[in-house]
């Protein structure tokens, strides 16, 4: 990352995997003063992160330097129309929340980009529920607890292929998520929005 923190300035893009968003990245960028849009998921470990988060915020008091995560759903107009409308509450409280991401990935989709394999980056947790998570702090608040089941894995990856997720959230709220990318359906947000609709043909 050194060699590129000379033409970075003022703001740099970090499209690097979540494995080295931090020691090595992040740190070095926010410590020469440059604005940081770090791609989602965060960091692949939660102490990671949290290391990350302290670091930026110490340098920022000095440098002023500000970091963004790359979370682009929370800023479409589907998410801003949900988002207020649970917060005028013109729909009641909101309690509960169920939600499914359910798609069949090619064997290609991994053949491609073998870091998709791996637990520690790859899945549909990492690489897309993350999405879905970030919505759902948005909507409801801080997630407070969270209990999972993984699906029978096909494939035969280390990473997971989906699971089972039950959330509670801060506010007293509760919910449901079930995910896969082994099991074709035509529930998911690329189908909801007609993003990415080559891939995806939109379904609601």
């Amino acid at each position: 990352m050194r060699h590129v923190i000379g033409f970075a300035k003022p703001t740099r893009h970090g499209p690097t995997p979540q494995r080295y968003h931090g020691a090595g990245n992040g740190d070095e960028l926010a410590d020469a003063g440059v604005h940081i849009l770090i791609e989602k998921p965060f960091c692949h470990h939660v102490a990671t992160g949290k290391d990350l988060v302290k670091y930026i915020q110490q340098v920022s008091k000095k440098t002023g330097v500000k970091t963004l995560v790359g979370h682009h759903r929370r800023f479409t107009t589907y998410a801003v129309a949900t988002g207020k409308a649970i917060s005028s509450s013109s729909l009641g409280r909101a309690i509960a929340v169920n939600g499914l991401l359910m798609v069949g990935k090619h064997d290609s989709y991994y053949d491609e980009a073998f870091w998709r394999r791996d637990k520690s980056a790859g899945g549909p947790l990492m690489i897309n529920l993350v999405h879905d998570m970030d919505l759902l702090h948005l909507f409801l608040g801080p997630i407070e607890r969270v209990q999972t089941e993984k699906v029978v894995s096909c494939r035969g990856y280390e990473a997971e292929e989906g699971g089972a997720v039950t959330f509670k959230f801060r506010s007293g709220a509760v919910g449901t998520f079930l995910f896969c990318d082994n099991a074709p359906s035509p529930y998911g947000w690329e189908f909801g929005t007609g993003d990415l609709a080559d891939k995806f043909p939109k379904t609601g």
